[in-house]
């Protein structure tokens, strides 16, 4: 209603308007009134249609603003990320077109620094010495028969007025262990205590020189900084290195049982044989120990060698340590370490210790029957591994292609020798028989040979492919250990009977037969014949892949 001064007041819920809105009119106004504008009010069902279409077209603007801001931090990381992109080599992705923030009025953003980088490793030549041993027992010499492999393990010489140690050495073993920064103190002493009470301690000897005292080390527990003040400049010996001393390598067999198999023993215990980096290294010393090289030609060459019978001792010693690489996977000339010489040098992975694999572990008793041994025993696998190893490195191929090779024809290889020493008077005789037997035999071929006229690969193809072998005993008769399966080696003794039977009889592969020609140095020869006419038979009788093995033996060139 209007005020008396003609002022518009709004009326008050449920009156004129609430009825002029439920009446639609209430006739018309008062004259010279005006009324008041009714609020809007829409019936329940219009309500809810206004709040559906507000509430969707605040959605579709929601909508669009996140989009946006989306777009834009995706920009934003584009850019920021192109140096990490960079760093690894990729090509930086293109930045869209318009979004160069001196033209758009944005403010560039700066690039977050990126990561620092990880420490790097530390290198090799500050790593610990650490050591994994076996075959350790619980007595007090256990050095003289455990094997180890050691990784950083350094050398140097012996410092004259040095108290730790035996005064015989003439070099230390340093055992670098950590600071007690790194560890705790207690820690650090209980390593040092170990190491000092032999878990680490290791002999250089192999078979009769193991326990020798000369050879015996107990490594000396030192911290990095020690070892950096004492030596600051070392050497490091990368790959795998062997380090030993030799016992008689002036002589083949020697070689062969006293340094190779000891030598793939101790590798095959860490599973090491098939590195191709590994090196041998030969310990010389001015103290000798007798029956080395060294000892030859120190002590017993000026007083004029051992005997006659075996010449100049320092020329075969230098023929078979350039022999030994052959032997070896890899080929890496053979190494000396001088204990007199030696600079400061400390070899990443060192294997040392294998006094008990030679053919007679720790003794010399390869001439006696009336005893037995368990030094060989058991080890026919590995005796046959080691002979597939040689092959395969001297003639190569896969040790696949050396483990089955078979030969399908026979082979009669006789030694000849006729020397005053282990030579025979009718051994030319025998070999007569041997071609009148044979000679018309296709199946059956009869080889003279002197092994040493022939290089390395030459012996090892022609042995590989021998079914009988015939040879007088010592050095050169060890070329029987890469005789094939189910063949014969048959010895002829002109002196020594049985001599090496105790290394022989547990290869496992072949047969071994003893031939007593100690009367007048003369060969049986019925009995000699005999015994290749068995091997023929047996060789058809066991080898894999033969077939039926019939072999029908000539009828002339009997034996007397």
């Amino acid at each position: 209603r209007g005020t008396p001064s003609g002022e518009v007041r709004r009326p008050g819920p449920g009156r004129c308007i609430r009825g002029y809105m439920s009446r639609g009119t209430m006739g018309s106004p008062p004259r010279g009134r005006i009324p008041s504008p009714p609020p809007l009010r829409l019936h329940r069902g219009r309500t809810m249609y206004v709040r559906f279409v507000a509430l969707l077209i605040g959605s579709i603007v929601w909508l669009f603003a996140v989009i946006a801001q989306f777009r834009l931090t995706t920009t934003t990381d584009d850019k920021n990320s192109t140096s990490s992109f960079v760093e690894r080599d990729e090509p930086a992705p293109r930045s869209r077109a318009g979004a160069d923030p001196s033209r758009s009025g944005e403010l560039a953003a700066t690039p977050p620094p990126p990561p620092p980088p990880p420490p790097p490793p530390k290198p090799r030549s500050e790593r610990f010495t650490s050591h994994w041993c076996h075959s350790r027992d619980f007595l007090w010499d256990n050095s003289h028969r455990a094997s180890c492999l050691f990784h950083d393990l350094c050398v140097v010489q012996r410092p004259p007025d040095s108290k730790r140690g035996n005064k015989r050495h003439e070099v230390e073993f340093l055992y670098v262990h950590e600071e007690q920064s790194d560890v705790s103190r207690e820690e650090v002493e209980r390593r040092r205590r170990r190491v000092l009470d032999g878990d680490a301690s290791f002999t250089l000897g192999i078979g009769p020189h193991n326990g020798d005292e000369r050879l015996i080390f107990r490594p000396v527990p030192v911290s990095m900084s020690e070892i950096d003040k004492l030596y600051p400049v070392r050497n490091y010996v990368e790959g795998t290195s062997v380090l030993y001393y030799e016992y008689n390598s002036e002589n083949f067999g020697h070689l062969i049982s006293d340094q190779l198999i000891p030598i793939y023993a101790a590798l095959e215990g860490f599973g090491l044989e098939n590195r191709e980096d590994v090196t041998l290294f030969r310990y010389s010393i001015m103290d000798a120990i007798g029956w080395s090289c060294d000892y030859h030609r120190r002590v017993l060459e000026p007083e004029g060698g051992i005997s006659p019978r075996y010449g100049n001792i320092g020329k075969h010693c230098d023929r078979f340590y350039e022999m030994t690489p052959e032997f070896m996977r890899g080929h890496r000339p053979l190494q000396v370490l001088n204990g007199t010489t030696v600079e400061p040098t400390c070899f990443r992975n060192l294997v040392a210790g294998m006094p008990m694999y030679s053919d007679d572990c720790d003794g010399d008793s390869e001439r006696d029957t009336n005893y037995w041994s368990l030094c060989n025993q058991g080890r026919q696998g590995q005796f046959w591994r080691f002979r597939n190893y040689v092959l395969r490195n001297v003639l190569g191929g896969s040790d696949a292609d050396v483990e089955r090779y078979v030969p399908t024809r026979h082979k009669i290889a006789v030694t000849y020798r006729n020397d005053d020493v282990r030579g025979l008077t009718n051994l030319d005789e025998l070999i007569d028989r041997l071609r009148e037997k044979y000679g018309d035999d296709d199946d059956v071929e009869v080889v003279v040979v002197e092994w040493a006229k022939l290089s390395v690969a030459d012996q090892m193809e022609l042995i590989r492919t021998t079914t009988v072998h015939v040879t007088p005993p010592g050095g050169v008769s060890f070329i029987a250990i890469f005789l094939p399966r189910w063949a014969t080696s048959i010895r002829l003794y002109s002196m020594e009977y049985r001599m090496e039977w105790n290394f022989f009889h547990y290869l496992g592969y072949i047969s071994v037969e003893h031939v007593n020609c100690q009367n007048a140095e003369k060969i049986p020869l019925r009995e000699t014949l005999r015994l290749v006419e068995e091997g023929l038979r047996r060789y058809d009788d066991h080898r894999v892949g033969s077939g039926d093995g019939a072999r029908t033996p000539p009828s002339k060139g009997g034996a007397s």
